[in-house]
């Protein structure tokens, strides 16, 4: 009889500490930044599709513009260096808006696809990463 008291009293330890620590990592993980997670998951399939196919044309973009470098011919007047030399400024700053809207896609995309491998996990996975994860 004192064997059964003594492993009841271990397991409702463990059950308090396991109930403890569930609520602690719930209460973490709706802390956690994420900013698709209010979308339906039809609206997180379109909105993947949309990324995907906005990078494409991005690329395209990026890769047209860094292809258009050339380099200036040598000799030339002072007033036509200064012509090359801007529009070389003008082509960098395009390369690198187009560099940086490309990023900025990519990061979104990344964000997205996160969010839904993130719902796509095992309902027991979720339920023993909460309870087992210190």
């Amino acid at each position: 009889m004192r064997r059964i008291v003594q492993l009841l009293a271990v397991l409702a330890v463990l059950g308090a500490a396991g109930t403890w620590n569930y609520q602690r990592n719930v209460a973490k993980e709706a802390a956690e930044p994420r900013p698709f997670r209010g979308y339906a998951d039809a609206d997180l399939v379109s909105l993947q599709g949309a990324y995907e196919a906005e990078i494409a044309a991005l690329e395209r973009r990026y890769a047209s513009a860094k292809s258009s470098q050339r380099p200036a011919p040598k000799g030339q007047l002072l007033g036509e260096q200064v012509r090359d030399f801007e529009r070389a400024s003008a082509r960098g700053r395009t390369i690198r808006d187009a560099g940086g809207d490309l990023s900025e896609r990519e990061s979104a995309l990344a964000d997205v696809r996160e969010e839904i491998a993130r719902r796509r996990v095992d309902p027991t996975q979720v339920f023993l990463r909460r309870l087992l994860t210190f």
